[in-house]
Formats: C-alpha cells, sequence, structure tokens
C-alpha cells in the first residue's frame, strides 16, 4: 500500500480530520492532503511523529513506497525531488514543465539518431 494511503487509512480510524491531524503534527492541513494524495513526502520528523501518534513505525509508513521507488530504479535523488517539489506547482506550470522536458527528450533523441 502507497504511503498516503496508509496516511489517511490510519487518520480515519483515528477519527481524525486533516486539519486536527495537521496541528497534531505541526504542520498545514494542506500538506496532508498532498500527502494522501502522494504529491508530496514528508520530513523526517514529520514521519517520526505521524508514527508516534498512530502507534506504528516509520518502517510501516514509508516500507512500500521505497520498494516502488527501487522498481522504478530512480537513482537520481535531486532530479526526484525535483519532481517532488515540481508536483505542487499548479496545473499550468506543470504542463510547462512537461512540455519543455518533452522538448529537450525529443532533441536529444533526434541528436542521437544523427
Amino acid at each position: 500500500m502507497k504511503f498516503g494511503k496508509k496516511i489517511y487509512e490510519l487518520r480515519k480510524k483515528n477519527n481524525l480530520t486533516q486539519k486536527q491531524f495537521a496541528k497534531k503534527i505541526g504542520c498545514l492541513d494542506i500538506q496532508i492532503s498532498h500527502y494522501e494524495n502522494d504529491k508530496m513526502v514528508p520530513s523526517i520528523e514529520l514521519l517520526i511523529k505521524m508514527s508516534q501518534i498512530f502507534g506504528v513505525s516509520v518502517d510501516y509508513l514509508v516500507k512500500d513506497d521505497i520498494n516502488e521507488l527501487a522498481k522504478e530504479k530512480i537513482i537520481d535523488l535531486d532530479l526526484l525531488e525535483s519532481f517532488k517539489k515540481i508536483a505542487l506547482f499548479d496545473d499550468k506550470t506543470k504542463k510547462l514543465i512537461k512540455e519543455i522536458i518533452d522538448s529537450v527528450i525529443l532533441k536529444n533523441s533526434i541528436k542521437s539518431m544523427v
């Protein structure tokens, strides 16, 4: 199960709203929404607070996500962090960034053919 789904289910099981949960761990409720929708990952400090509130290990919260990352063989962690930040942008900006990336990929594909 992905991290976001685990957080959502644990929050619901504990009868907490996103706002209540955010207050307990010391963040904004919009961040909880981003975590639950797998658009953002929390800091280590927040992961520890989450694990303490829910009575589960940090390993339980993140293990499946780590396995998913390994399956996709994402080895450039700086690039991964950039994509996490981009995921928080508005749709128009994300579309523009995707077009730029697609253009660079196309350019490199054409270059390799020549």
